[in-house]
């Protein structure tokens, strides 16, 4: 496959995603922006797909991308300065709410192993799904939402100005 056709899948089956976890998980009340520069979402909520991840038993979290394999990487996912606060990541059984800064700080300790994919389109460290579970804000199963979930998401957006 071609990486032109790999990224196009990715990207729609990434929008998917995304309304399923503004459906089920905000409610639908995150606004997301088409200008990427500025961030995912208004809110600052950055939403990841991660499909292999109960094969791999790991999390990809992406530090630098680039469309075409020719031209140069730049800084994206964890790196990219923007007004993301807060990752979102998983797939539609579970997900992981984890805030941005906690996610850099595990890509500076070095721990994890750094890989590009084959495309040499997007380049990320596997973080374990046992450190996941440890460092992870709040722990959703999307079906399951309950009064419990929605007070851990109440008081992880108390602190956050501008947030919901």
């Amino acid at each position: 496959m071609h990486y032109y056709n790999f990224y196009t899948g990715q990207l729609y089956d990434g929008i998917s995603f995304q309304q399923f976890i503004n459906a089920k998980i905000f409610s639908n009340k995150l606004h997301f922006l088409k200008d990427q520069i500025l961030g995912e979402t208004a809110e600052g909520i950055e939403v990841k797909m991660d499909n292999r991840r109960k094969e791999t038993r790991n999390f990809y979290i992406e530090s630098a991308e680039r469309r075409d394999p020719s031209t140069p990487y730049f800084a994206s996912g964890i790196f990219r300065g923007d007004n993301t606060w807060l990752w979102v990541i998983g797939d539609t059984t579970e997900v992981f709410l984890v805030k941005k800064d906690v996610l850099v700080d595990e890509c500076n300790l070095e721990r994890w192993p750094v890989i590009e994919n084959s495309y040499e389109t997007s380049i990320g460290y596997l973080l374990p799904e046992t450190r996941m579970e440890e460092i992870c804000a709040v722990k959703i199963w999307p079906d399951r939402m309950d009064d419990e979930l929605r007070n851990k998401l109440n008081s992880l957006f108390s602190g956050e100005p501008n947030r919901f």
